[in-house]
């Protein structure tokens, strides 16, 4: 009965709609949240950070996939992808901007986001990483379009 029901809630939230989510939490207990983020953490500390300015931040993946391989988050707490909008397109573009300068000229890039199923930190994180990949059993596990949404498909569902 357990798996029926795990099976029927994944399949309800693939086919949900991708950004119907609120923007962001701000009720009860949104600090002890931000207390427990790994990214706000990481962002509120500042030494990993490879790349700052006011609304976003940059640092190195701790298991990189590919040679060159960054994280770009907002500097305010949005959830996921889920809790994006159109009113968050500069945003993106922005993030996008700095994902690109990171990586420089490379020969292939990809940049973009897990879907909420795998995400592993609840804040809105783009990866950039320069191809090909380490290994393609991690290319074929996280990064496939299964589970990866590149930064084109965000651009045309905004």
């Amino acid at each position: 009965m357990f798996v029926v029901r795990l099976t029927r809630w994944t399949i309800m939230t693939y086919q949900s709609n991708e950004f119907d989510a609120e923007v962001e939490f701000q009720g009860p207990g949104y600090a002890e949240m931000l207390a427990k983020c790994k990214f706000c953490q990481i962002i509120a500390n500042g030494e990993t950070l490879c790349y700052q300015d006011e609304h976003v931040v940059a640092f190195k993946d701790i298991k990189p996939v590919a040679q060159q391989h960054f994280l770009v988050c907002p500097k305010r707490h949005i959830k996921n992808v889920n809790a994006l909008t159109p009113a968050h397109g500069p945003l993106l573009k922005h993030m996008h901007k700095v994902a690109n300068q990171l990586l420089g000229e490379v020969p292939a890039a990809k940049v973009g986001f897990h879907r909420v199923l795998s995400t592993s930190v609840d804040h809105l994180h783009m990866h950039a990483f320069e191809l090909p990949f380490k290994s393609c059993y991690i290319a074929n596990r996280k990064y496939h379009r299964g589970y990866f949404l590149d930064i084109q498909k965000i651009y045309d569902r905004l």
